[in-house]
């Protein structure tokens, strides 16, 4: 992240929500999650000491499951379940993930299988014939219906991602499973956010540390609830969700004056000469677990993937508002109220305005993303 002068770097506070965005944007086209293995693009560091597999070939990490409760069964079902354990894939710029549980459900095994043996996984061209048009797919993190098994993530900058779906949280309203995401036509989706939740940590002193010696560090203590203070240091906890039906925009003491949500803020995300773009006018509430804050981000001008190795967007803006009732984030101790992301053509790269509140008309900085989803 960049400095100017004394000041300490730039925290992106919607990061998490733009990240859930992109991850249900990636995740059904054959650049994500159900492409091909060489074909995952994303940003991570340091280079993996095991290879990874081709999803279609090896049944160890990549099967179509049923499930029994809370834990997968070994008969063959709907759901695409991917165990990734310490992988990085090969390409120009490394995904996010050292350890990841994935679980995909689509409306049947029949078409599970044949996403999976997909030579190009989900693209335009085969949503057709996958039977995709019409169907809707969920999307859950972790291993099982129950999420027992955390996904981390080791950004570049000394930090620490570890993302459920399957456990309810959130201090103002409880949201959970993943995400869904409806095949409206070959080149259209419709996204729902459910509930993703991320907790973010910093490495001991804020080195960067190789994922595998930090797992370990975390594996000598298999008693501890929460990552050890000795290994790791909480930056923070969010959960992430699209506005819902009845949700009140900013929840105001005052609520005659703080509009209802009368339909849930569905992400329309449609291919366009093979881009992805996520349409302006959807929104996304990320409640902060420690601060007990709450920050609703719209997207105010229209998302454009268009870096094939980048999962984050190259064009476009999102605004966040946070409600001057509950605790308000901050930028050099300063509360601000708005955040404005505007992106630029540099892979996680973003122009960050903070203002409102103590911050006044605010300044625009320079910043990185790390924490794709």
């Amino acid at each position: 992240m960049s400095h100017c002068g004394s000041d300490s770097p730039v925290v992106v506070q919607s990061e998490t929500a733009i990240a859930a965005i992109g991850a249900a944007v990636f995740a059904t086209q054959n650049t994500g999650l159900i492409g091909r293995a060489d074909e995952s693009k994303g940003r991570d560091l340091p280079t993996s000491t095991v290879t990874c597999p081709t999803f279609a070939s090896d049944s160890s990490v990549s099967a179509c499951l049923a499930l029994d409760g809370n834990t997968f069964g070994t008969n063959p079902g709907q759901y695409l379940w991917r165990n990734l354990a310490f992988c990085q894939f090969a390409g120009p710029a490394k995904p996010a993930w050292w350890r990841t549980y994935h679980n995909i459900k689509f409306p049947s095994q029949g078409v599970c299988e044949a996403v999976k043996a997909s030579p190009s996984g989900i693209t335009s061209g085969t949503v057709t014939g996958l039977g995709l048009v019409g169907q809707t797919v969920e999307l859950r993190y972790g291993n099982g219906a129950g999420g027992d098994q955390e996904n981390l993530h080791f950004g570049q900058n000394g930090e620490v991602l570890f993302l459920y779906s399957d456990y309810e949280s959130g201090w103002l309203e409880g949201r959970t499973n993943g995400t869904t995401v409806t095949f409206a036509s070959t080149t259209e989706r419709q996204v729902l956010i459910k509930g993703i939740h991320g907790k973010n940590y910093q490495t001991l002193y804020g080195n960067v540390r190789p994922p595998q010696d930090v797992y370990n560090d975390l594996k000598a203590n298999p008693t501890v609830a929460e990552p050890s203070a000795d290994i790791l240091t909480k930056v923070w906890d969010r959960t992430v969700a699209s506005q819902l039906a009845g949700d009140r925009f900013y929840e105001n003491k005052d609520e005659a004056s703080d509009p209802t949500a009368s339909a849930n803020s569905t992400l329309s995300v449609q291919w366009v000469s093979n881009v992805a773009v996520a349409k302006a006018g959807a929104i996304v509430r990320t409640q902060d677990n420690v601060r007990r804050a709450l920050g609703i981000s719209s997207i105010t001008a229209d998302l454009k993937y268009g870096d094939a190795t980048c999962c984050w967007p190259t064009e476009g803006q999102v605004t966040t508002s946070y409600t001057t009732i509950f605790n308000l984030p901050s930028a050099n101790e300063k509360a601000f109220t708005e955040e404005v992301v505007d992106f630029t053509s540099t892979c996680g790269n973003v122009n960050v305005t903070q203002r409102g509140g103590e911050l006044g008309d605010g300044k625009t900085s320079s910043a990185t993303l790390y924490h794709c989803i």
